[in-house]
């Protein structure tokens, strides 16, 4: 039996639905493919932004990093600098250890002449005491510490011998050989040690 007309109508909107659909089945799917492939390269892209920020944010905290530290660098040398310009332009134990020396060999001198074992002690004694504080003294400004307890005690030596023979060449109970000139000796150094602890000690050793 023949299809009638009605079937054929029928048969031919059936036929041209499923082209239409399949149209557009193959459309929707295209579009899903370059929808796809839009997000996957804008999702490379971001992440090549990002590797480059991150990069860039690198450099950047490395370069600060360089410079903060130069700049501290800058700052400690500047530091030293003017540290070792401070303090006396003559070191307390390079007049410390000859007045030292100049008052051991003033005690065995005064000890020939006086033949009195009694004068051994302010003179040989403090003079060995003064050579040993100044030696120290130039030990410790070696190690880079300070040494302000050996200039102390050398200031109380020589203001105690500038006094003790000082005094009594002054009221003429005494020759200015030896007495008068170990006193003057004595002020002098005395004058010294205060001049190094008021500037603010020795200078600091220069740093290779």
């Amino acid at each position: 039996m023949a299809p009638t007309k009605g079937e054929n109508v029928k048969h031919e909107a059936e036929t041209e639905f499923d082209k239409t659909a399949k149209a557009v089945s193959d459309t929707l799917q295209k579009g899903k493919e370059k929808v796809g492939e839009t997000v996957a390269h804008a999702a490379e892209g971001a992440e090549e932004i990002l590797q480059k920020g991150k990069e860039e944010l690198t450099a950047a905290a490395t370069q600060a990093s360089e410079r903060v530290k130069g700049a501290a660098d800058e700052l400690k040398k500047a530091h030293s600098r003017a540290a070792a310009k401070k303090g006396a332009v003559i070191h307390d134990f390079c007049l410390g250890i000859p007045y030292g020396i100049i008052l051991l060999l003033g005690g065995f001198v005064w000890f020939a002449a006086e033949k009195d074992p009694t004068t051994l002690l302010p003179g040989v004694g403090l003079g060995v005491l003064q050579t040993a504080l100044s030696y120290l003294s130039f030990q410790t400004w070696k190690a880079g510490q300070r040494n302000t307890p050996y200039i102390l005690l050398s200031l109380f030596i020589s203001s105690f011998l500038a006094f003790a023979n000082g005094y009594p060449y002054v009221k003429g109970e005494a020759d200015f050989i030896p007495t008068g000139l170990v006193g003057l000796i004595s002020a002098v150094m005395t004058l010294f040690y205060l001049y190094v602890q008021g500037v603010g000690g020795n200078r600091p050793p220069k740093q290779d």
